[in-house]
């Protein structure tokens, strides 16, 4: 899944791999918030990755 979006605000853009998070659930689960985070940023740097080495792979054959 390449976005999570958490209970969005009304009345806001939601561009892509952009995480919600309302205050009290940051304020009540900071650990969990803070693993999603990392766990979006992981999954972000894996689709790069493997786009760049479709990229590449493309380049090679042309």
């Amino acid at each position: 899944m390449d976005q999570l979006i958490i209970l969005p605000p009304p009345n806001l853009p939601v561009t892509d791999r952009q995480i919600f998070v309302p205050r009290n659930l940051s304020f009540a689960f900071p650990k969990f918030v803070g693993m999603m985070k990392e766990y979006l940023h992981l999954l972000t740097d894996c689709v790069k990755m493997e786009a760049t080495i479709i990229h590449h792979e493309w380049t090679a054959l042309a």
